[in-house]
């Protein structure tokens, strides 16, 4: 057994590095992760890392067991789990203790790794928070590190086979995750609930801040926006504007029942790994969707702003259809100091069945019928050559 300490953000490697090192070392063949929380700041980070370990060799597995105690885990966190693990699952124990571990198990023929400490799998966890952990490489020919071995897996065995704790996340279980009592907040209402109910600062100036301290690393998955998912404060929204209904705003030249546009998708917008379950939609047809929604304005401070509204929504697929609760448009526009310096504007169904469905070079087609807004998919491009134009 060697053992060495991390002791972040001032060691030369952070939680969130040695994942990635685990996650490339060929030896491994397995992961598993016990998390008090999960964020899409965290795991969108080494997303890539998980999908490419698992794909590496026929066998590799990847499984992870998330808490949602104290209201630390996200939705979009648990849907990005969803997609990204061979398995999923969320622990909670309706009585009194809180489910707190953080445990990163790799397994191999003849070694392990385990990363054993405060991290949870966010951004802050893994990269920019002050965290402590203990990295343990074990030797299974040796038979005390087979037996400390054990006595992890054991331990996590505790946690799968509780059944009526442990549940495996799926698209109705995520459905009750977002309803009812348990009530997992978007990334946005998070941050939007932190911004009205702290992050006063007392007055004196007691404390400094300490500089030149590392942060975690870009990823394809990340953008600037997702940096802002409740690893950091974000300023309290200066103002407003209420969300009405799906049909309340109409394209100056469509009346509201004929408005429609559609969209030829692109490898990134069909991808599982890459920004899952997010449709670039090209900034002109903001029109079509309602009133947007303010989640936060930094501009003037040099950060970004933010812009959201949720719709209900029927999605068809040929004889194929589903009623969306919670459709989705997120308006987004960088710092003033960011390279990509134009608005974006996404879509997102917030249902993995339905975006499964999807492959590079359907069409998608919006449109309003009977007082509602519909989503089809189409095959066919037909005489549709350009990659979107309003219809």
């Amino acid at each position: 057994m060697k053992v060495s300490f991390i002791g972040q953000p001032f060691s030369r490697t952070s939680i969130g590095s040695a994942l990635k090192a685990a996650f490339s070392d060929p030896e491994n063949n397995q992961f598993t992760a016990l998390v008090a929380w999960a964020k899409a700041s965290g795991l969108g980070r080494i997303a890539e890392d998980v999908d490419a370990f698992r794909k590496k060799r026929k066998g590799n597995f990847a499984e992870l067991l998330v808490g949602i105690d104290e209201g630390g885990a996200t939705y979009e966190g648990l849907a990005l789990a969803q997609n990204v693990f061979d398995e999923a699952y969320v622990f909670h124990d309706k009585g009194a203790r809180t489910f707190h571990t953080k445990i990163y198990l790799f397994q191999g023929d003849d070694t392990a790794t385990l990363i054993v400490g405060s991290g949870n799998l966010t951004k802050g966890g893994l990269w920019t928070n002050y965290e402590a952990a203990n990295l343990i490489h074990l030797d299974l020919k040796e038979p005390a590190d087979v037996r400390y071995l054990n006595d992890v897996l054991k331990y996590i065995g505790e946690f799968r086979d509780a059944p009526d704790c442990c549940i495996k996340l799926t698209d109705e279980s995520m459905a009750a995750l977002r309803a009812g009592d348990y009530n997992i907040k978007s990334e946005a209402e998070m941050n939007k609930q932190r911004s009205l109910t702290g992050n006063k600062k007392a007055k004196g100036d007691l404390f400094a801040t300490m500089k030149g301290l590392g942060g975690a690393p870009k990823s394809t998955l990340v953008t600037e926006k997702d940096d802002a998912d409740s690893d950091k404060n974000i300023v309290a929204p200066t103002s407003v504007t209420t969300a009405s209904s799906p049909l309340a705003a109409t394209h100056n030249n469509w009346p509201e029942e004929e408005r429609s546009f559609y969209k030829k998708l692109s490898k990134h917008d069909a991808s599982l790994t890459q920004a899952p379950g997010q449709i670039i939609i090209p900034i002109e047809f903001k029109t079509f969707f309602p009133p947007l929604t303010l989640q936060w304005d930094k501009i003037n401070d040099g950060g970004s702003r933010q812009s959201e509204v949720k719709f209900p929504a029927i999605f068809r697929d040929g004889k194929y259809s589903k009623d969306l609760a919670d459709a989705r448009f997120v308006l987004y526009e960088p710092a003033p100091n960011q390279k990509r310096k134009n608005p974006e504007s996404r879509f997102t169904f917030h249902d993995r069945e339905v975006f499964k469905r999807f492959s590079e070079g359907d069409v998608i087609l919006f449109k309003t019928e009977g007082g509602k807004v519909v989503v089809e998919r189409r095959t066919d491009a037909g005489n549709r050559e350009k990659k979107y134009a309003w219809l």
